[in-house]
């Protein structure tokens, strides 16, 4: 199977022909899939021998590429062990362990985001809220609005800054813990913008994404792309998408563990220039420790709606505030909300509604009528 550049890893070129006729009867999304799992495990893990297994999921399961799973094996569970594939890490830093094993589930070729599981699809809040949908739902109408309208007047004013609660304790301690400084990325090393991305699926936030991808590659640099929520990834094949390094972490659940590994390895093996966050929880949470090691990496964030639940994004987004040089938001309400309730500096702002991303062409005005 064909690789971008830029990887941080080679195949072994002695593949049998079972191995390369599994590999090439892959779909798009499952090759991207695949070698975003091969460039996680090849980044954390510089240097070392790593036996792939790989497995292809039930059409019903999400991607397993870099969670736990792939580590002790659930991720293999009940299904067949379709190829085994051995990689080489070139990725620099420090080898920890000089052979491995992980276990891949690539989605299936029919999965899609209609057909699969989010993570927490079975948690006890959820199957009580399903419950109540059928049997109670005039007192669920009355609890949602109880709810809501609690968290309308949390987001009435303004909200907590870094460090100050326990997600930042876990923060401030992985990074106390992780004391190796990372050293320059090599220096013939392509000039690299890293984007946090939702997923790479349908959505208003995602098309601007990958728009601002293609901008990024057109202008001579190299995008790596992070997504964070599981997903089978059906934007995988946009042509924006392109010789980019993606990795797709597949979290068991929508609270991210700290991943300090990983950026560290970012920072050894990319020649990151700057930060796109385009609704990306892991990466907001990791920007303390990328402003720690590189002051002068420039970050951008894009903004869109203030939701309920503290805030959505522009909550996140405030709470970071002080690791972010600019926040593009796209409508004036939003503006107000942060500089008037948030106290975000209006300096910081930058306002571009992208009304033309969502419709084939804006026409113009019908005359008014006197």
């Amino acid at each position: 199977m064909p690789y971008s550049q830029n990887l941080p890893f080679v195949t072994d070129e002695n593949e049998s022909k079972q191995t390369e006729a599994f590999l090439t009867g892959l779909t798009h999304q499952q090759q991207v899939q695949l070698e975003s799992a091969l460039i996680y495990h090849s980044l954390v893990n510089p240097g070392a021998s790593i036996h792939a297994v790989i497995s292809i999921g039930e059409v019903h399961q999400v991607p397993a590429l870099t969670d736990s799973s792939t580590i002790d094996g659930r991720a293999a569970a009940g299904l067949p062990s379709h190829i085994e594939l051995r990689v080489q890490s070139t990725a620099l830093g420090e080898n920890v362990r000089a052979k491995l094993t992980r276990f891949i589930r690539l989605g299936h070729r029919d999965a899609s985001p209609a057909t699969t599981s989010p993570p927490e699809q079975f948690s006890v809040p959820r199957k009580i809220y399903r419950e109540l949908e059928k049997r109670g739902p005039v007192v669920l109408d009355s609890v949602r609005e109880f709810i809501m309208s609690r968290r309308e007047r949390a987001i009435e004013g303004a909200l907590p800054r870094y460090p100050n609660d326990q997600n930042d304790a876990s923060v401030q301690e992985a990074i106390s813990r992780w004391r190796r400084i990372p050293t320059s990325a090599p220096s013939n090393a392509p000039p690299a913008i890293l984007f946090g991305l939702h997923w790479l699926q349908t959505g208003g936030a995602e098309r601007w994404a990958v728009e601002s991808i293609q901008i990024a590659k057109d202008a001579g640099y190299l995008p790596v792309i992070i997504t964070d929520q599981n997903s089978v990834h059906p934007w995988a094949d946009r042509p924006e998408l392109d010789g980019c390094v993606i990795i797709s972490l597949s979290f068991d659940h929508f609270e991210h563990e700290i991943d300090i590994p990983l950026a560290h390895a970012l920072l050894e093996n990319f020649n990151l220039v700057g930060v796109m966050l385009h609704h990306s929880h892991y990466l907001y949470q990791m920007l303390p420790w990328f402003k720690a090691h590189r002051p002068n990496l420039k970050v951008v964030d894009s903004l869109h709606i203030v939701e309920y639940l503290g805030g959505g994004y522009p909550g996140i987004s405030v709470h970071f505030d002080e690791f972010i040089d600019t926040h593009h938001v796209i409508s004036p309400q939003l503006v107000e909300w942060l500089t008037d309730v948030q106290g975000v500096d209006r300096g910081k702002l930058a306002l571009a509604p992208l009304t033309a991303l969502t419709v084939d062409a804006l026409g113009g005005f019908k005359p008014q009528d006197p």
